[in-house]
């Protein structure tokens, strides 16, 4: 069963939303520092509330991490190289949230008139 490491801020999210497949992943959950758990067999990572110091931790306890994934567009601080080195697939959340920006400028717009 693959292990997926997570903030517990978003435990109870993540575990809604998977619905009836959340039998078929483990969640691990760490605070922002990355403690709480072992993650020796830690495969994927959803980066929400994990600093910098977290991250570390995760990298240097997760030897087999395959999948980083960031809830924010901008990924110029992680580590690509060693990222690209141990063959982890980095992934981000651009342009999610694109339209509803939009749609609130356009209304910000429309009120300053």
């Amino acid at each position: 069963m693959p292990q997926v490491v997570l903030h517990r801020s978003i435990m109870d999210d993540v575990r809604r939303g998977l619905g009836p497949g959340a039998d078929r992943v483990e969640l691990v959950s760490v605070d922002e520092k990355g403690a709480g758990a072992d993650l020796a067999q830690a495969e994927a990572c959803i980066r929400w509330d994990l600093d910098d110091d977290g991250l570390r931790t995760l990298l240097d306890e997760a030897p087999n991490l395959r999948w980083l994934h960031s809830a924010g567009a901008g990924v110029e601080s992680f580590p690509l190289t060693e990222l690209t080195s141990r063959n982890i697939t980095l992934t981000n959340a651009a342009g999610i949230f694109a339209i509803p920006i939009a749609e609130w400028v356009l209304a910000i717009m429309l009120t300053a008139v």
